[in-house]
């Protein structure tokens, strides 16, 4: 599988690039060993830097990408191999080979190009960083067909967790008024940098994370994953951290929206917690879409039962999992413990106003 991945990504690449890729080979190749290395515990590393150095050297031409790729393959391997003897009880959430892969080639050949989207949502928008630039399509995704199929035009939509904006900029194309929540300085800068490249004026940007309490967190992350950051301990991954500041939503004092999006790294619940009030209140009740996460399948069954049941005690009880269209009950809950939830106020029914 991995050899799969590589191939295509590189494919992509050379068909894309051509000209380009074959100039910057020695690059990518030198990127490639060091990232590779740096996988490897401490005392590995010297000795696989020289000996991969040494065999990428004697490969052709453009095949020295492909051989330096299959470095990370191998340097994952024996990290896990290494690690494994540890404390295998350790919880954490494990990224495949292919994600990670794919972030490196994004996050360092990528971040600093601007382009026309190419692909999904915001196919014809502007960018910066990411891989929206290759020309596939993802209209068979149960959640680009949902929102594709929803309506906002007119709308006030709160997007909490907005990381680079992709949802942002989606939002903003139809809604009346976007809030974006991201309180990692990095992915904010990105999201305040996609919004001006597409001269966006209905987004306002909270520089905040959310939760049931204001406080000082600190919120941990990975450089190649930002959008795992996390101020969720059980969640929290990689070896950068953040102080941020946390609020609630009801607290926020902002206009009443009609959609909330709320895609937090494992901290949903705490995000319902503190905006009670917000769901509450009389009148037209906001719509919600929630994303799922967890360290293992095991935590995310535990972590979307607890959604669901805090749900149903605000009386949110249509609850559609959107990947199986099965509607949800605290009695069936972990069918969604992977994907999203469409929620609405009141009883379930089969329509989505």
């Amino acid at each position: 599988m991995g050899i799969v991945v590589i191939t295509l990504v590189l494919g992509v690449l050379s068909s894309v690039l051509a000209d380009e890729l074959k100039a910057w080979t020695p690059r990518i190749v030198a990127h490639l060993i060091d990232f590779a290395t740096q996988r490897l515990p401490q005392d590995l590393r010297a000795r696989y830097h020289e000996e991969w150095t040494s065999h990428v050297n004697d490969v052709p031409g453009e095949a020295r990408v492909l051989v330096a790729m299959e470095f990370i393959l191998a340097a994952l391997r024996i990290r896990m191999s290494h690690e494994s003897k540890k404390a295998h009880s350790v919880k954490r959430r494990a990224y495949s080979v292919k994600h990670r892969t794919i972030s490196w080639v994004s996050k360092n050949l990528f971040d600093d190009v601007t382009y026309t989207i190419r692909n999904g949502l915001n196919k014809g928008l502007r960018r910066r960083g990411g891989l929206g630039w290759v020309p596939f399509e993802s209209s068979s995704t149960p959640e680009f067909q949902f929102w594709k199929g929803l309506d906002l035009r007119g709308q006030v939509v709160y997007d909490i967790g907005a990381f680079h904006g992709l949802l942002t900029l989606y939002f903003a194309s139809s809604a009346k008024q976007v809030t974006a929540w991201e309180p990692n300085s990095h992915n904010r800068l990105r999201l305040e940098e996609n919004l001006r490249l597409n001269s966006l004026s209905n987004v306002v940007v909270r520089p905040y994370g959310l939760s049931s309490r204001s406080m000082q967190a600190q919120m941990s992350f990975d450089s190649l994953e930002p959008g795992t950051s996390s101020i969720d301990t059980g969640m929290a991954r990689g070896g950068e951290q953040e102080t941020v500041e946390v609020r609630t939503l009801d607290e926020e004092g902002l206009d009443r929206p009609g959609l909330i999006k709320i895609d937090v790294e494992g901290f949903e619940l705490e995000v319902l917690k503190g905006a009670s009030r917000t769901l509450t209140a009389a009148g037209r009740r906001p719509r919600l879409f929630l994303e799922m996460h967890g360290v293992d399948q095991a935590d995310k069954r535990a972590r979307v039962r607890a959604i669901v049941e805090h749900l149903w005690g605000l009386d949110y009880r249509d609850i559609l999992h959107v990947e199986s269209r099965t509607r949800i009950t605290p009695d069936n809950a972990e069918i969604a413990a992977q994907g999203h939830l469409y929620v609405q106020a009141g009883q379930s029914n089969c329509s989505r106003a």
